[in-house]
């Protein structure tokens, strides 16, 4: 499935369409042929000019490429690069498939008619990876909402959230 089929072509920033393009390339390339949700995180960390990895900055992420690196680290630990045989189309991965449609989400919560990389990255603490990675800095939903809001002005207008804590990660994905 391509991002056109995943979201449509005219859903995207095109920082997040490069994203999502690097992380089919990387499913490609690595001969997995099925896109993870790590290697769109990959994509979003590639690249500090975008919010997203001002905003992480900004909650105390302050070495973007060793967090690419830390990803990456992670990913051999699991030996989550196993490759498969040739096909001649890349999947997406259940996932990375809820994180990019968790970001839709987002992205329609904040007002917005283009999912935003800080859209991404709300997704992707939603879902607690980012916790899971980098357990020594504080990136918890409610930490990478306000920091998200305070950095963009763009309130999300999230339904049924009443700034509490989760009691599941997955709430709005």
């Amino acid at each position: 499935m391509d991002v056109e089929e995943l979201v449509g072509p005219s859903a995207l920033q095109p920082e997040v369409f490069e994203i999502i393009t690097y992380a089919l390339k990387l499913a490609w390339t690595a001969e997995t042929y099925k896109v993870h949700s790590w290697m769109v995180l990959l994509g979003l960390l590639k690249k500090e000019s975008y919010t997203a990895c001002q905003v992480l900055q900004d909650l105390g992420l302050t070495d973007i490429y060793g967090a690419w690196n830390e990803v990456l680290w992670a990913l051999n630990v699991s030996d989550g690069l196993q490759p498969r045989a040739f096909t001649p189309r890349v999947i997406w991965g259940e996932r990375a498939s809820l994180i990019v449609q968790g970001a839709v989400r987002f992205g329609m919560w904040a007002g917005r008619d283009k999912v935003a990389t800080e859209d991404l990255l709300m997704a992707f603490a939603a879902s607690d990876v980012l916790t899971a990675l980098f357990p020594d800095v504080d990136l918890s939903f409610d930490r990478v909402k306000h920091a998200i809001e305070k950095r963009t002005g763009v309130k999300y207008d999230l339904p049924g959230y009443e700034g509490a804590a989760l009691d599941s990660q997955d709430m709005f994905l």
